[in-house]
């Protein structure tokens, strides 16, 4: 239902001709593998399309996760609802209006990063959930943006393997420092 809701969350607006098609295909086969298990292959596909058809939002979700979560922190210190929501809105605008079909990057980064169409004051879609390996939760866009994981991220994929395959414990116990271990 993830891919559905996807589809029709500025998706299909993307890819206007076949060879977006392409490129985005063979960008998910590449980027796909990394991060299988990790993160929905919905939001891989999201993640995708927005490196090949919104390079500009791309590099800006690299260059400042935060301002995607919705953290406060990326925006700076504004006690007041409707101010924060509008400060969102311009910068997300001006964002938006650099690529090919902002309409459209609008809708699919409001669907892979709920809280930024919260904090902006549009309709928030659905909520981040970790452990089923959204996006837009801070740990999954880590791991997808470092398309690899880090020392104190948690491997959804290892979390599974420990508990259905008990002789690989051992080893997954090894991978767990004092950093992660809380979360795992």
């Amino acid at each position: 239902s993830r891919l559905q809701t996807l589809y029709f969350s500025g998706l299909r607006e993307l890819l206007e001709h076949p060879r977006d098609v392409t490129r985005v295909m063979n960008t998910l086969s590449v980027i796909e593998p990394e991060l299988r298990g990790e993160i929905v292959l919905a939001d891989i596909l999201g993640l995708a399309c927005l490196m090949v058809r919104a390079p500009q939002v791309y590099s800006a979700l690299r260059k400042n996760p935060d301002f995607f979560t919705a953290r406060r922190s990326s925006i700076g210190n504004i006690a007041d609802t409707t101010a924060r929501e509008e400060k969102y809105q311009r910068k997300a605008n001006r964002l938006f209006s650099q690529c090919p079909n902002p309409d459209a990057v609008r809708k699919l980064v409001h669907h892979l990063f709920p809280a930024l169409a919260e904090a902006s004051g549009s309709f928030r879609y659905s909520s981040a959930i970790d452990i089923e390996g959204h996006l837009a939760a801070p740990s999954r866009l880590n791991i997808a943006l470092s398309m690899a994981i880090g020392t104190t991220d948690v491997s959804l994929v290892d979390a599974r393997q420990y508990v259905v395959n008990p002789p690989l414990r051992g080893k997954i116990e090894a991978k767990l420092s004092t950093d992660n271990c809380l979360g795992f």
